[in-house]
């Protein structure tokens, strides 16, 4: 599956931007696109600018999924609501608590939690950074995350396979 970044690796592009990166990226073949949104808009107020931009790239995206990085650590409790039932309404297909990159940080217990309760179950919540072992991997699953990011899995799978094995 080929997985395109779009707006990294801080969000700051303009819209048109983001929108030729995901019509080209449709063009060469992409399945899926991981994208970082302006913060900027958000965080000023500009409401519909930050929901036009998630919509803009979804319709880009001609059906393919859409993942959202929302910087959680960044947000305040009124952003991330905010955030997230935007993008639940802009068609997203999973919100994401980081983009690995930057101030996002790990994912957190907390984090993955308030995710899970703020979206719809047609949204899925994917759990990106600090994901190096089996046990944070169950944990961040069992609070609630749908998917993984993480350059560790064939370690996570590798610990799977020997924790199996010893019955």
């Amino acid at each position: 599956m080929l997985s395109v970044f779009v707006g990294y690796t801080l969000g700051g592009t303009s819209t048109e931007s983001k929108v030729v990166e995901v019509e080209r990226g449709v063009a060469d073949g992409a399945d899926m696109f991981e994208y970082l949104p302006n913060l900027g808009y958000l965080r000023s107020g500009l409401f519909s600018r930050f929901k036009g931009e998630m919509a803009a790239v979804v319709t880009a995206a001609k059906g393919r999924p859409v993942n959202i990085a929302l910087e959680l650590p960044q947000l305040t409790v009124e952003e991330r609501i905010r955030a997230a039932g935007l993008a639940e309404e802009a068609g997203v297909a999973s919100v994401v608590n980081s983009s690995g990159w930057g101030t996002g940080g790990p994912a957190t217990d907390e984090g993955i939690r308030f995710l899970k309760t703020m979206v719809g179950s047609k949204v899925k919540v994917k759990a990106v950074g600090g994901i190096k072992d089996l046990d944070t991997a169950l944990h961040l699953f069992g609070d609630g995350a749908d998917v993984l990011g993480t350059w560790s899995g064939f370690q996570i799978v590798d610990e799977l396979r020997q924790r199996r094995a010893k019955g």
